[in-house]
């Protein structure tokens, strides 16, 4: 009956540790919607959606702040404060807000009408886990982006 109960308790115990392996990081497939909330003679607050691919099961992303540069040039930073939840093995859109110098709004804009991509950068970190089990996830992401007018 013990040697049945240890490995009842093993089992339990691998099952429980593989389910709380620490997921992969979300593959960042581009930004869409673009809009502006606020324009203001210093500052202006625009909106976007941001669609990510998740490799991984379902997910909740708890927190998350990054930076954002178009063309090396410093935006802003984006904070995501309110638990989201992520499906498995899917696409999925994250509404962010980001608060700018509007001279780099004015700047961004123009450069963008000009090219018909731009270089995306993204630095910070996430929050994201299941089941009460949350890591920190750095967020890197560097590459081009098209732009429709």
């Amino acid at each position: 009956m013990t040697k049945r109960l240890v490995s009842i308790n093993t089992v339990l115990g691998i099952l429980l540790l593989l389910s709380c392996a620490k997921p992969k990081g979300f593959d960042y497939l581009g930004f869409q919607n673009v809009r502006v909330i606020k324009w203001g003679i210093k500052e202006t607050t625009v909106g976007m959606d941001v669609q990510f691919y998740n490799p991984n099961s379902g997910l909740q992303l708890k927190k998350a702040e990054v930076d954002v540069q178009i063309n090396n040039k410093y935006l802003g930073r984006t904070v995501i404060d309110s638990l989201i939840n992520i499906p498995k093995k899917d696409t999925f859109l994250i509404p962010m807000t980001m608060t700018m110098e509007t001279i780099n709004a004015v700047s961004g804009i123009l450069q963008s009408i000009s090219d018909s991509s731009v270089l995306v950068k993204l630095d910070g970190k996430a929050t994201v886990g299941r089941s009460g089990v949350f890591f920190n996830y750095p967020i890197k992401y560097e590459g081009n982006q098209k732009i429709k007018l």
